[in-house]
């Protein structure tokens, strides 16, 4: 009778934490997502109807900002990426999971940069309820949807290359060691 050692174990153990990583990767990517086509499709039609009195009415007499700044950035945000990352160390030793998961994490880190470098720098203006005319709100409100969008489409971008490292079979035998 042989007796398992901890290195028996260890390509197994790697490929579980490779899909469990991945799965909950997926599916906060996909909450951030339908959040934010939800934001696209229904919440910022309601900021942009008659400014500036639409932006402020909703601001003020929501709790929208609270409700946004808790659920889309400081909750979630750092396990998404946790996720990734972890996802990353796990497959490092198959070239088709690193290669994809690259991309997945590049692409995470770049929307973290565009969302504090840019678009946090807008949001005190658009939860004040707009800026002191309507233009500049009008414009702080086009940069923000385009921005918005721009982080979006590479958002799907992550949420593709975490699919692809997901449907990838894990490595043979011979290269996990």
């Amino acid at each position: 009778m042989m007796i398992a050692t901890l290195k028996d174990f260890a390509p197994m153990s790697r490929g579980v934490v490779l899909l469990v990583s991945l799965w909950i990767a997926v599916i906060l990517m996909e909450i951030w997502l339908g959040g934010t086509v939800y934001q696209m499709v229904v919440i910022v039609p309601l900021w942009t109807d008659s400014l500036p009195e639409s932006l402020s009415s909703f601001m003020h007499g929501t709790n929208f900002g609270h409700a946004v700044l808790n659920f889309f950035g400081s909750y979630l945000g750092p396990l998404r990426l946790v996720a990734i990352i972890v996802a990353l160390v796990a497959g490092w030793r198959s070239p088709k999971h690193r290669a994809a998961l690259r991309v997945a994490v590049a692409s995470y880190l770049f929307i973290i940069a565009l969302t504090v470098l840019y678009i946090y720098t807008m949001l005190p203006t658009i939860l004040a309820g707009g800026a002191s005319t309507v233009e500049e709100t009008r414009l702080i409100l086009e940069r923000f949807i385009l921005a918005d969008r721009f982080r979006f489409v590479v958002g799907c971008g992550t949420f593709f290359a975490l699919l692809w490292a997901f449907r990838l079979p894990y490595p043979p035998r011979a290269d996990r060691n």
